[in-house]
């Protein structure tokens, strides 16, 4: 699903990634689909072991410094860890660079 709608923002227009600079993703979970973005710009960062290990087998730079250029928050439904991982996002990045939250 997270793929679905980050194809359909990029293709669409409505969203539109800064031509260089690395791309954050916060917490993908196991089998997240991340192909729509450039894979040689985007870090992940997550906390949960499995997921870690999912996302670096598949080559995908893990951890890194700020600031970053992008950043994609995979929301969860606890709404108090949704709030925080937006606040982490938000220093994560310099004002007015992109912020794509994505959940359901």
């Amino acid at each position: 699903m997270r793929s679905a709608r980050l194809d359909l923002a990029l293709e669409s227009g409505a969203l539109a990634l800064p031509p260089e600079g690395g791309i954050v993703v916060l917490r993908p979970r196991l089998g997240d689909d991340l192909t729509a973005l450039p894979q040689d710009r985007v870090v992940v960062r997550t906390g949960f072991r499995p997921d870690h290990a999912y996302f670096a087998a598949r080559g995908f730079a893990m951890g890194g410094d700020a600031p970053f250029a992008a950043t994609v928050v995979c929301i969860p439904r606890a709404r108090a860890a949704a709030l925080a991982m937006i606040a982490e996002a938000v220093a994560l990045v310099p004002a007015g660079a992109p912020l794509l939250l994505d959940g359901q």
